[in-house]
């Protein structure tokens, strides 16, 4: 995983946590936005991350909707069933064609580790 994928998948990280634990509040005040992590992605030019997701629009986009507020890079959802998605990324994988940034789904642990980002 180069370091722009890994800067934008902490910049996704904090958004999840928001979603997760986080009100209102801290939605209209993004401190939870890391600062040099936008910045780093910003300075590569990055305008958009893609996102595999399980998690249905209804919650998924909302959440996507304060990234993007928050940070300015829009995001392509992609959402689809955990088998769907694992079948995919492993297609992509195998292809050397991955066009995802974030992958969002409980199925996670099933992955390859060498797949995952190290933080």
């Amino acid at each position: 995983m180069d370091g722009m994928r890994k800067a934008l998948a902490g910049l996704t990280g904090a958004a999840i946590a928001l979603a997760v634990g986080m009100g209102a509040a801290h939605a209209a005040d993004p401190s939870w936005l890391d600062k040099d992590l936008l910045a780093k992605a910003k300075a590569g030019n990055e305008t958009k991350i893609t996102v595999y997701s399980s998690t249905n629009e209804r919650e998924g986009l909302p959440l996507w909707e304060k990234f993007t507020a928050a940070s300015g890079i829009k995001v392509d959802y992609v959402r689809a069933s955990d088998t769907k998605l694992m079948a995919r990324i492993t297609v992509e994988k195998r292809a050397k064609q991955e066009s995802w940034d974030v992958i969002q789904t409980t199925s996670l642990k099933k992955m390859p580790q060498q797949w995952l980002a190290k933080f």
